[in-house]
């Protein structure tokens, strides 16, 4: 049995679990927190994945290709991305926390708009 085939198989599966988990976490974020945290998942989400991406330019990794080295590579990825958000690195975090907030501006003022009108019909 090659153990290496499973090994990869797994890689690609959790590849896929933490992306899909991301995504959740950012769309979490995004409704029911701040724009700060919003800039802050997503920037973290960007960063894990050019991580992996540019981990792929090796070889054979930082942890080499034995048993267990997909676990730790993704880790790996998880905490470069977590602290290029930390730290800014990118600046999509303040891009995308920008754009939270013209949207909850323009939502506020849609909803405003729409008061003043009903208003203004029932008087």
């Amino acid at each position: 049995m090659d153990i290496s085939s499973i090994s990869s198989s797994m890689a690609g599966r959790m590849d896929e679990v933490n992306a899909s988990r991301e995504l959740g976490n950012l769309q979490s974020a995004v409704s029911s927190s701040s724009p700060d945290e919003a800039g802050r998942k997503f920037e973290a989400m960007l960063g894990t994945m050019l991580a992996k991406e540019m981990r792929k330019g090796l070889d054979e990794g930082f942890f080499g290709k034995g048993p267990g080295a997909d676990a730790f590579s993704s880790w790996f990825d998880e905490y470069v991305g977590r602290v290029m958000a930390e730290q800014g690195t990118l600046g999509t975090g303040s891009l995308v926390e920008q754009y939270v907030n013209d949207v909850e501006d323009a939502a506020a003022a849609a909803d405003d708009v729409n008061t003043d009108s009903v208003e203004a019909e029932q008087s």
